[in-house]
């Protein structure tokens, strides 16, 4: 639920950071996005500035389109930066200004990699149990800050001036997202589910998302969707769906353990056919490991902390393992020769 305070907020971001009405904006990300619609098309409203509105995101037409329109504003989100960075150079744009959702900003000179942590809510930074999948108390029942560098779990403080309206018909899911009693009796936190680090210049760094969800290419991706998508199969019995870093990438590749139902085999090309129909490009699993039996916690959840840990590499893992090769548009077997391609950069994700 967006309240009309809260539209108004976003739509003063661009204000904020000195542009005018004399600014070109340039918005390339989906307008579902809080980011595009209150951010980005409400402050051309509230500026009354000019906003080029591209229907798909190309870092290929990017800075000409920049070019072309004499763009002076961008907008970006996740890892957007990193494909333009990867770019040719292309010489007088006028682009001054780039702007991300959690209104942090950069100078832009093409591209500059430092991020100013600017945010528009009052926020804390709490440490959080990785492997339980909550925030961490002490001996007194308190939420405790991280150190600068550290990973923490980013809350922002629920009062009359930053209120939190919860989902449309959703009472589960609103009570999910606040936390009670964090650092004093009777205070409420909206927890964002984002993992932040802030250095000690006060900048703000995207770390990880938490529970079942990761993100990659700028977007987040919900597991349980994903597995729920696979388990469709009829040669599929488990589907356990995780996030897994790969070197020079932000966010975390998906991939999937896998446990076949009793005789029968992994069709690579109905598995490959079943995400690229049902998922977005960037929820599709990147690796697959197929395994003997579904590992669980304690509480009968799906154990997915050593399976992150252990990673794609076939010189460590003895299960069967296989990698999405949009190349061939296929799922093909994950040799040692194709991951040491992948961590080298020689095969694109």
């Amino acid at each position: 639920v967006i309240s009309q305070m809260q539209v108004l907020k976003g739509a003063a971001g661009l204000w904020a950071f000195g542009a005018t009405a004399d600014d070109i904006i340039y918005i390339t990300l989906p307008l579902y996005h809080s980011a595009a619609s209150l951010l980005g098309i409400g402050g051309c409203i509230e500026l009354g500035a000019t906003c080029v509105l591209k229907k798909k995101f190309s870092a290929s037409q990017f800075w000409s389109d920049c070019q072309k329109y004499n763009v002076t504003v961008i907008q970006y989100i996740g890892e957007l930066c990193r494909y333009l960075c990867s770019q040719p150079v292309v010489s007088g744009t006028k682009v001054t200004l780039l702007v991300k959702k959690l209104l942090n900003v950069h100078a832009a000179n093409h591209c500059i990699p430092t991020v100013a942590g600017i945010l528009f809510f009052p926020f804390d930074l709490i440490k959080y149990d990785f492997q339980k999948d909550e925030p961490i108390r002490n001996k007194h029942g308190w939420c405790e800050k991280v150190k600068k560098g550290e990973a923490g779990l980013l809350i922002s403080k629920v009062n009359a001036k930053n209120p939190f309206f919860g989902y449309a018909g959703n009472k589960r899911h609103t009570e999910k997202k606040l936390l009670c009693e964090v650092f004093k009796k009777g205070d409420l936190y909206f927890n964002t589910g984002d993992l932040m680090v802030q250095d000690h210049e006060n900048f703000l760094y995207f770390w990880d998302r938490i529970g079942d969800t990761f993100r990659w290419k700028g977007e987040n991706v919900a597991t349980t969707e994903v597995s729920d998508v696979i388990v469709m199969l009829d040669f599929i019995q488990e589907a356990n769906v995780y996030g897994v870093s790969v070197p020079d990438h932000e966010g975390k590749a998906g991939m999937a353990s896998l446990i076949l139902k009793q005789n029968t085999l992994l069709d690579l090309e109905q598995m490959y056919k079943q995400v690229v129909t049902y998922l977005p490009s960037y929820a599709c699993p990147l690796f697959l490991r197929v395994q003997d039996k579904m590992e669980m916690t304690g509480t009968f959840k799906q154990q997915k902390f050593r399976l992150v840990d252990e990673g794609f590499n076939p010189a460590t893992i003895t299960d069967p393992l296989y990698f999405l090769d949009n190349s061939r548009k296929a799922y093909v077997f994950l040799t040692k020769e194709v991951h040491e391609m992948i961590l080298s950069g020689k095969i694109k994700l």
